[in-house]
């Protein structure tokens, strides 16, 4: 099936991310960090200037929250025949970090020292939504309980913490308040100017480049915009009058703030007012784009329908809006009818000035980054060839659980910027009667099969021009892996070419010879010696499961997130009439949910997997599939 391959691409790709993650971008913040951490000291000691002093004070307090985060874990090994790091096996050590902050902070003024330490007992915390001691304006602290691949041990734990500090603890240029608007934009640029005396510029771009191909360019303004102002500025004042043309850069296309507004004001204006700078900005991706487009807080109505959008969304406006699908269309429309009946001529509105936009894509916007051709590959999926013996409005139903499962798993992945059960491959004895080789089936989708082929192969020229799978200075000396990732990727083209020539064969109403039917039963099995760990550990249980969960949009009005998840994949079964005679072939497909949850602790795999890998977990537990999706299950 589609969905299993996509399956095993999700694994090798979160693979990727955690190699790059653990072993490239972890030891390059830190070196960036504590670069710029000590250009600000420096500074410092200089400084004539009271108001230049004080914005290198704040900056400090800035930077020593993830500084004490990233500076907490354990590189030592076990011994020396292991070269796994002990922040492997452990969780993030709040007690080590408080006291990193405390050694950090502790030259400045005692009320910025404690207020450093109230920031950091709400990022640990993470469940409330409530003011930054640092800014004094509303922050969303729920989004800093790692998640996703991220919360498996101290390494994840500390990298999520700090990435995502960066990149939301942002600094304002369109605030309602002026004089915090220049005070944060002449911070900002006092930042940029020490990144850049520290040599730590291109330190940034070490981490921010691969970003920018793997899911994305910025949404905030970043380092790249405040570069050539940062060396003009020595007072307030000169922040002052850089503010307008700071103003005229590029406005957020996706809005992602907590935001106290004027009921009065336009989305358009909600939006441009959280114009802000960001280390490490989160990501433009465009079904976060879509949902911004189609969802608003208590902003003013629409003026051409007098209607509001809803607060809250779903996953069917991401195939709609993007590929016109007729199947997620026609639900959608149900969904929006049924949840906010108010809503129906503005949201139409919106949605179709987004088909629109992206039906005007060319080559160049769909080869943009390798998320969007994730997209893009999901896109095919409607493009496989009818089976005779099956409703097509059946089998449209199938593709569309497959792109939400897909999409899920993108969204999972990427989740911090923007289990499979595999059958155990048995062999008997001689004794045993020898059965003839079944007649497998690979699910008749060219454009698809070709589409993740070029997938994966971009991801591999990518990876052999970024050489981050060459050992260098930057790679902590625990890690001594070599190309971990290109030998899967060019594994797993390998088993795309076969399964191409199975299609073909297909297609032609010819029989395969009996090897190559025996290839391809056991084949899908093989796969999972892809998925083994990149770095020197046992494998466990855990490792192989393949239920996920991922929150994607935040409804402030309502007090609710929105999660897409996976359970325990499901069973197909499938009616084949071809040259290899008439069978059922199984195979497998996404048990895939969507749901809302009230905004807490936001939930993470661990505890997805408590409902789901339980005895009745599939059947009482866990929120209902899709009403669409339900009828075709057996009893």
């Amino acid at each position: 099936t589609t969905d299993g391959l996509l399956h095993v691409y999700h694994r090798l790709f979160e693979l990727e991310l955690e190699y790059l993650e653990d072993t490239k971008f972890l030891p390059l913040m830190q070196d960036m960090l504590t670069g710029t951490w000590q250009q600000l000291q420096t500074e410092l000691a200089a400084s004539t200037n009271d108001d230049k002093s004080q914005s290198l004070l704040r900056l400090q307090q800035y930077l020593s929250l993830p500084l004490a985060i990233v500076r907490s874990l354990d590189y030592s090994t076990e011994n020396e025949y292991s070269t796994t790091p002990r922040a492997y096996f452990q969780a993030l050590d709040a007690s080590v970090v408080e006291q990193n902050l405390a050694n950090l902070t502790a030259s400045l003024p005692a009320d910025m020292a404690a207020a450093a330490q109230d920031e950091l007992t709400k990022v640990l915390a993470a469940d409330q939504v409530t003011n930054s001691a640092f800014t004094g304006q509303l922050h969303d602290y729920t989004q800093y309980t790692p998640r996703s691949h991220y919360n498996k041990n101290a390494l994840g734990q500390a990298y999520f913490k700090a990435m995502m500090y960066l990149a939301r603890m942002n600094f304002a240029t369109s605030n309602p308040d002026e004089q915090l608007n220049i005070r944060q934009t002449y911070d900002a640029l006092n930042l940029v100017a020490a990144l850049s005396a520290s040599q730590q510029l291109a330190t940034w771009r070490r981490i921010t480049q691969p970003l920018n191909y793997l899911v994305g360019n910025s949404d905030d303004l970043s380092v790249e915009d405040y570069l050539n102002f940062a060396s003009t500025v020595q007072t307030p004042a000169d922040a002052a009058a850089l503010l307008p043309q700071i103003r005229a850069l590029q406005k957020p296309q996706i809005m992602s703030a907590a935001l106290i507004i004027d009921p009065a004001a336009s989305k358009s204006a909600v939006q441009d007012s959280a114009q802000a700078f960001a280390l490490f900005s989160q990501r433009f991706t465009p079904d976060a784009y879509i949902f911004s487009n189609l969802t608003q807080g208590d902003e003013a109505a629409d003026p051409g329908t007098g209607e509001k959008l809803p607060s809250m969304t779903t996953a069917l406006a991401v195939p709609t809006a993007l590929d016109s699908n007729q199947t997620a269309a026609t639900k959608l429309s149900a969904w929006v009818k049924t949840n906010y009946p108010q809503s129906q001529n503005v949201f139409a509105k919106n949605l179709h000035l987004l088909e629109n936009e992206f039906a005007s894509w060319g080559d160049t916007d769909w080869s943009a980054n390798h998320y969007i051709g994730w997209l893009q590959l999901l896109n095919t999926l409607d493009d496989g060839k009818p089976l005779a013996t099956v409703d097509p409005s059946a089998w449209a139903d199938k593709e569309l659980n497959t792109y939400l499962g897909s999409y899920t798993e993108l969204k999972h992945d990427t989740l911090l910027y923007a289990k499979q059960n595999y059958a155990e491959m048995g062999g008997g004895g001689d004794d045993c009667e020898v059965l003839p080789v079944p007649y497998g089936y690979v699910e008749n989708n060219p454009t698809f099969f070709r589409r993740l082929a070029d997938l994966t192969n971009a991801n591999l020229n990518w990876l052999a021009r970024s050489g981050l799978e060459v050992k260098d200075d930057n790679q902590p000396s625990w890690y001594n892996g070599d190309a971990p990732i290109t030998w899967r990727l060019e594994s797993f083209a390998r088993d795309l070419d076969f399964y191409q020539q199975i299609i073909t064969a297909q297609n032609d109403n010819v029989s395969l010879g009996e090897e190559d039917y025996e290839r391809l039963r056991h084949s899908f099995g093989q796969l999972a010696y892809l998925l083994t760990p990149v770095f020197n550990v046992e494998q466990t249980e855990r490792m192989a499961r393949s239920a996920l969960v991922a929150d994607i949009h935040t409804d402030l009005i309502g007090q609710q997130i929105l999660y897409e998840a996976n359970a325990v994949p499901d069973e197909i079964f499938v009616a084949i009439d071809d040259v290899n005679g008439r069978r059922l072939v199984r195979g497998l497909v996404y048990s895939y949910r969507e749901f809302t949850d009230s905004l807490t602790n936001r939930l993470t795999d661990e505890r997805w997997w408590q409902d789901v890998y339980t005895a009745d977990g599939q059947r009482d537990t866990l929120p209902a599939r899709a009403a669409w999706w339900t009828p075709y299950f057996g009893q």
